[in-house]
């Protein structure tokens, strides 16, 4: 119930703020292979960014997932998106999340800010209930040795609420 008034709640604070659902992403990532042009070049592929901290990151993030600051200046989260580009991508696709969205909201508009990137080359979505959503539902998580696990980091005890307690991963 608290996760739904979340979803709600980031969806009131980022209107217009484009987003995918947790069964959109599970496509994405379920498909290996970008498409690709008539001269076999790619046109595009997908970023999967965390926006959460460092220690959240380490407990537990979606496969593939790089951590990114979501509140990065403009110039360098240009800088850090063109260095994760995989080279000859036509477009790419960032798929931005964090615990409920709150964060990976502020690093999707930041991403689609015409003034952060001065081409279209990148696009962000933010991930509807984030990860704690992704862990609620039961899909594939990692740690920081890329093993599987099925719990995350609540963030604090707030907003913990969302997910249940047997999937915390933390000590206040």
């Amino acid at each position: 119930m608290f996760l739904s008034w979340c979803e709600w709640w980031v969806r009131r604070q980022f209107p217009g703020t484009p987003s995918i659902t947790t069964d959109e992403l599970q496509d994405i990532l379920d498909s290996s292979t970008p498409p690709q042009g008539p001269h076999g070049q790619s046109l595009s592929h997908h970023l999967i960014l965390d926006a959460r901290g460092p220690e959240e990151f380490a407990v537990s993030h979606l496969p593939g997932a790089i951590r990114v600051d979501f509140n990065l200046e403009p110039a360098a989260l240009a800088t850090f998106l063109l260095n994760q580009a995989p080279e000859g991508a036509f477009q790419v696709q960032c798929v931005c999340y964090c615990s409920v969205g709150y964060r990976s909201a502020i690093l999707t508009r930041a991403i689609n800010d015409p003034a952060t990137l001065t081409s279209d080359r990148f696009r962000a979505l933010n991930v509807q209930g984030s990860v704690f959503k992704w862990a609620v539902e039961g899909r594939d998580l990692r740690d920081s040795n890329d093993q599987p696990v099925p719990y995350v980091h609540p963030y604090n005890r707030t907003f913990g609420l969302a997910v249940p307690r047997s999937l915390w991963r933390w000590t206040p």
